[in-house]
């Protein structure tokens, strides 16, 4: 997301309002809302633990104010300089005379961030420079961005023939200290998953070195796996299965696991929030079976009994790895985003992931038979929650779109008086 500009004569209500905006807009799941989440905010909360004041950060720290106090202080100068008010500026300087020292050396070109501070935002564009900066053992020159550079919680890039450099964007660096804790502690256990071997990580998470697995990777993109015989296939998914079994039984200890957040998500408030949204779409769009959801959810329900274990929860197809072609050994090396959740949402979520990402539907419907088949669990409810979880994606997008139809009805309706 791009940074924000005041307005010459900014407004305080509307920076306020805009705030608010930004968060329902979150909670609402825009793509936008998000993106202003990662970019601008030091330890991004998830839609439902968002407060006000995160929302304020936010907005904040994309007009590169360092809070929303010192947001509104800015705008209340301007405005007082643009009419001449000199007993508000003069009430302003004795309030809080460090917001008129900033805001006189900011506009004197003086007080601008220093190159690639910490609260620079990464990207393509910048990332070597970024490196070279906080990664000075780095030779940067050998660096090379791997397939666009994106991945996962951040940039990616080949270093020399067997290492790679993860650089996060700055709203989950910490996410990327949880991954290194996780690659560090199953390196040494005797598991059946391969992973990268961590050699550097930065102590606030700017950037971590990776030795790759020996061998040569092919990542299971949906392209491969299209063009796998189903014989392949199925070693494919049965592999990806014993991973998630191993991943979601293994008891990790607490030096891991207090890197770890517990989901904000659970059982005990997302069926209420489905509610919500089924009820919203059912007032406004008659597009939808929303009686055919309602039923569900209300035998599913009963079934929602939350089990905590170590999910990845952004479990991609390309996240995997078959080492030298081998479809019974495959790499993951993506942990940006596990959290303490129900094993369920890595199953159904890989599932939407292959919906999304394939055409063949019959190839679809054999994947997820597959995963569920070869995923072994001890949780009776396990097939309810998968149930719930593709029917949740559902109603959110449903959601998604009727918000925006009676938003963009809002604004004709505006419009016309």
């Amino acid at each position: 997301m791009a940074y924000r500009r005041l307005p010459v004569v900014p407004d305080l209500d509307h920076l306020k309002n805009q705030a608010k905006r930004l968060l329902s807009a979150l909670r609402d799941g825009e793509t936008a809302a998000g993106a202003d989440f990662t970019a601008f905010h030091p330890d991004v909360p998830s839609a439902s633990a968002a407060k006000l004041t995160d929302a304020q950060l936010v907005l904040a720290r994309s007009y590169r104010q360092p809070s929303f106090a010192r947001l509104l202080t800015t705008a209340r100068i301007q405005r007082a300089l643009h009419s001449n008010d000199v007993d508000a500026l003069q009430a302003i300087a004795a309030d809080d005379p460090e917001s008129l020292q900033a805001f006189s050396t900011i506009q004197h070109g003086q007080g601008r961030p220093r190159e690639f501070s910490e609260a620079r935002r990464v990207s393509r564009s910048n990332v070597f420079a970024f490196l070279r900066a906080h990664a000075p053992d780095l030779s940067v020159d050998d660096l090379k961005l791997i397939n666009g550079g994106q991945h996962g919680g951040g940039l990616v890039l080949r270093y020399g023939n067997d290492q790679v450099v993860k650089v996060p964007k700055n709203g989950t660096r910490k996410g990327l200290l949880k991954e290194a804790a996780i690659l560090e502690y199953i390196r040494r256990q005797d598991l059946p998953i391969t992973v990268p071997e961590p050699l550097e990580v930065h102590e606030k998470g700017f950037f971590a070195v990776y030795r790759m697995p020996e061998g040569d990777g092919q990542a299971l993109t949906p392209a491969v796996l299209a063009r796998l015989s189903d014989a392949d296939l199925e070693v494919a998914i049965r592999s990806i299965a014993q991973f998630f079994h191993v991943l979601h039984t293994h008891r990790f200890p607490n030096s891991v696991l207090q890197h770890v957040p517990e989901a904000h998500d659970g059982y005990d408030v997302a069926p209420a929030r489905m509610r919500r949204k089924i009820q919203f779409i059912r007032e406004h769009s008659s597009d939808y079976d929303t009686d055919r959801w309602e039923e569900n959810l209300d035998r599913l329900e009963p079934s929602l009994i939350q089990v905590l274990a170590l999910a990845q929860c952004d479990p991609q197809t390309g996240f995997f790895e078959a080492i030298d072609g081998n479809l019974t050994r495959l790499s993951m090396g993506s942990f940006y985003d596990a959290t303490r959740h129900d094993p369920a949402i890595d199953i159904h979520d890989f599932m939407l992931e292959v919906q999304s990402d394939l055409e063949d539907e019959d190839r679809i419907r054999q994947i997820c038979d597959w995963l569920v088949e070869h995923y072994t669990s001890d949780d009776p409810n396990l097939a309810a929650k998968i149930e719930y979880g593709l029917m949740g994606h559902e109603v959110r997008w449903a959601h998604i779109r009727v918000r925006r139809q009676v938003r963009k009805l809002d604004r004709s309706n505006d419009g016309v008086r």
